[in-house]
């Protein structure tokens, strides 16, 4: 998922790749899918936020985080008492204002090849998502595609995919009612405690806490 947060006053900020950002009033914080974050609030503020996905449309956005001014339609929407229907509309502001990939190595990263890698490991069960067994698919050799499909996405193979999957474990932990052993093995992993591992580790909480 994409993330779009805004605070309506100064005292919380956000570290994301090394770099900290302020959540201020007159600006949105966008956060591309996979990043890993954290957040330090030092006093209470009104926070307004949007998970969402995006299609084809989009798919040469830079995936990096970007501050951008906020749009009225913001505090129109914040002001609705049936803001639904101008949630879209905000976003499609929102998008249209990310900076495209322009340089020659960020178009390389839609490489076909990769680009069938990423499908794979957002949808496959984890012990079907080595490099090897990916590499063969591509009919590439396994350190060729583990050096492309860095200098494509910027992580490596195992990186990216304990992200993706951790991303549909914690929709899994919030809306099914899925034992974390049932998950466990939906995703792939070879038991749950192995599950539990990399979910706390990637998490900082452990997935019977975040369920909580």
């Amino acid at each position: 998922f994409w993330r779009l947060y805004w605070n309506d006053a100064p005292g919380a900020t956000l570290s994301c790749d090394g770099e900290t950002f302020s959540l201020e009033p007159e600006q949105v914080v966008i956060l591309p899918p996979y990043s890993f974050f954290s957040t330090q609030l030092v006093r209470p503020v009104n926070h307004f936020f949007i998970h969402f996905m995006t299609g084809p449309r989009f798919a040469d956005l830079e995936r990096r985080v970007a501050l951008l001014p906020v749009p009225e339609m913001l505090h129109t929407i914040i002001r609705s008492d049936d803001p639904a229907e101008r949630l879209f509309a905000l976003l499609f502001e929102v998008l249209a204002e990310l900076p495209r990939r322009r340089n020659a190595a960020e178009r390389e990263s839609m490489d076909p090849r990769i680009q069938k890698a990423i499908s794979r490991l957002d949808s496959l069960p984890r012990n079907l998502c080595t490099n090897g067994k990916i590499a063969r698919e591509l009919c590439m050799g396994v350190s060729n595609y583990a050096h492309l499909f860095r200098k494509c996405v910027g992580v490596t193979p195992l990186q990216y995919l304990n992200r993706s999957q951790m991303d549909r474990a914690r929709m899994l932990l919030r809306s099914s009612e899925r034992s974390i052993g049932e998950i466990a093995q939906e995703l792939g992993f070879a038991n749950r405690y192995h599950f539990s591992a990399v979910f706390s580790r990637c998490n900082g909480i452990s997935p019977a806490a975040y369920r909580r």
